[in-house]
């Protein structure tokens, strides 16, 4: 189950429901989606990179402009485009070729000039020339649609590209609320359960059926793999603030390396 082709689920995504796949409201939906939405699907990336970039000079006295920048899982460019803003240049990663298309278009929209484009794979080979020359790495919300397995492996690489003394901010999932028990899937998109059963091992999941609606794979990540990860590629310091998404628990790590 651990195997499911989650690139290729985004790829139909963004065919589908491009905004409402990245931020899940109904005001984000294709058949509700209005000028003014769109408007504020961008203003929200906007403070999301405030935010961050604020909190990093606070805990490491990182800059507020960088030479390069790089967003995984850029998808419409919600965040890569107020990033570009504040680097001579930004990169942005996705797996989705038609996201990649969307946020380029975007991108001339808003004349943004700065950003390459590059399509996502696991061993992130296409941005290997940028090994060590990376300022700050910014991912959110796209860990969490990613299983652990592959996510660490990119995570590798990812740390790979931060020179020493760069900075990130990342995004992971570690946990959900009981009550949301019957909408996890086994990592599987697309499928409920209608009971459970306790056992020794934790919860077991029992009669599965279809959801009836478009599901995002979601996945939770082990906090303490995770810090052996970070520790593995030199992150000298961490900093951890908690997200909860709808009874999803998530950690946001603002990262320097030594």
């Amino acid at each position: 189950m651990l195997d499911h082709n989650t690139d290729q689920d985004w790829e139909e995504f963004a065919r589908t429901e491009p905004y409402w796949s990245v931020l899940s409201a109904e005001e984000f939906r294709r058949k509700n989606l209005r000028p003014e939405a769109v408007e504020r699907f961008f203003r929200s990336g906007e403070e999301s990179i405030s935010s961050i970039v604020d909190v990093l000079a606070q805990h490491y006295g990182s800059p507020k402009t960088f030479e390069l920048s790089l967003d995984f899982g850029c998808g419409l460019g919600r965040l890569l485009l107020p990033l570009a803003a504040r680097s001579r240049k930004s990169i942005g990663l996705d797996v989705s070729p038609t996201m990649l298309k969307f946020c380029r278009e975007n991108a001339e929209r808003r004349n943004v000039r700065n950003i390459e484009l590059v399509q996502s794979t696991d061993d992130l080979a296409a941005v290997d020339k940028y090994a060590g020359a990376v300022d700050l790495i910014t991912s959110y919300i796209v860990f969490q649609h990613i299983p652990p397995r592959r996510g660490f492996r990119i995570l590798n690489g990812l740390l790979r590209l931060l020179r020493r003394g760069g900075v990130g901010y990342l995004h992971f999932t570690f946990a959900a609320e009981i009550r949301s028990v019957k909408y996890e899937a086994d990592n599987v998109s697309g499928s409920l359960y209608r009971f459970f059963e306790r056992t020794p091992d934790g919860i077991r999941k029992m009669v599965e059926h279809p959801a009836g609606d478009t599901q995002i794979q979601m996945n939770h990540y082990s906090m303490n793999e995770l810090l052996c990860y970070l520790y593995e590629n030199g992150i000298a310091d961490v900093s951890i603030r908690f997200t909860n998404h709808s009874g999803t628990l998530g950690a946001e790590c603002y990262v320097r390396k030594s």
